[in-house]
């Protein structure tokens, strides 16, 4: 099963046009550098607020590093250990031989797509990432691992720390992957998940709505994937709502903190609202949620 449901993107058998949506989002990409820099200070804020530790101390996990792996990158050289999973091959080399390992394991498409975007924009992007940060990127001794988040392959309480952006929405089994985080955090440990929810208007992961406040012209009209179900099959979405999110989690560990962020509201129409009433105007316009977890025998938040 985990095999089949791989995080790698597609939308339908449209190749040309895919291609052309995932080039012309790639060259408009200039801000994630700086979404990714923000995630990971709130994830250390979090960490030393919860666990009572410098992040430079703690074992890290991340779930779904992705083939950028940027949350990886940033908290490795503070100086923690991170350990960066996903479902696709992921390597920091460029060389002919890690582009076979992905063909070898995700397929000739994800390999097509893993060399044009290294050849035409990771450069850019390391480069703005790296800016952000403030101090150089390294890439030795960060420990990446192809690894099903819902069967971890680490003993008990191996980690202090998890991380997670923009996966969850893509695991076939959440209540599993719960329970792994879980099992895995130490007692006083902390996990950072950020979610982007299917009803939201980014939903359906159509690279026209990655941005959704941002004003330029888009192929398809808001909320496509619900309206006409054109959620293509070669994209993995679990289709859960935040209460379903939350209530697997709190069946394993404590929700500490919860931030629901609204967007699309400049699109939402009367229309929409009539054309999806299997939906509250609250689920269509909450795009993503935060949710910060713990594990127990946490010092907790120091006093205001």
């Amino acid at each position: 099963m985990s095999e089949a449901r791989t995080f790698s993107s597609g939308f339908g058998n449209a190749k040309l046009r895919t291609y052309w949506n995932l080039l012309r989002q790639h060259r408009q990409d200039r801000g994630s550098a700086a979404t990714y820099h923000s995630a990971n200070l709130d994830a250390r804020a979090a960490a030393e607020r919860y666990t009572g530790r410098d992040l430079t101390e703690l074992d890290v996990l991340e779930i779904g590093a992705g083939q950028r792996f940027p949350l990886s990158l940033l908290v490795h050289p503070a100086g923690a250990r991170v350990v960066g999973i996903d479902m696709d091959e992921v390597t920091p080399r460029a060389g002919a031989r890690q582009l076979v390992a992905v063909w070898r394991r995700n397929g000739p498409e994800r390999a097509l797509k893993t060399l044009v975007r290294r050849a035409l924009f990771d450069r850019a992007f390391y480069r703005d990432l790296a800016r952000v940060f403030g101090a150089p990127l390294r890439t030795d001794g960060l420990d990446l691992r192809v690894m099903d988040a819902c069967a971890l392959g680490f003993p008990d309480e191996s980690f202090d720390c998890i991380l997670s952006v923009s996966v969850f929405e893509h695991i076939y089994d959440v209540d599993a992957a719960a329970r792994e985080m879980a099992r895995v955090l130490r007692p006083g440990g902390v996990a950072y998940v950020d979610i982007c929810l299917f009803p939201g208007i980014s939903g359906g992961h159509h690279p026209d709505w990655f941005e959704p406040e941002a004003v330029r012209p888009r192929a398809v009209p808001p909320w496509n994937h619900l309206r006409q179900d054109l959620q293509a099959p070669d994209v993995y979405l679990n289709r859960l709502r935040r209460d379903d999110y939350l209530a697997a989690f709190r069946r394993h560990l404590e929700v500490l903190e919860l931030t629901c962020r609204r967007q699309g509201e400049a699109h939402f129409t009367e229309e929409v609202g009539r054309e999806l009433p299997g939906y509250s105007p609250d689920d269509l316009l909450t795009g993503s949620m935060l949710v910060v977890l713990g594990k127990g025998s946490r010092p907790g938040p120091p006093p205001a």
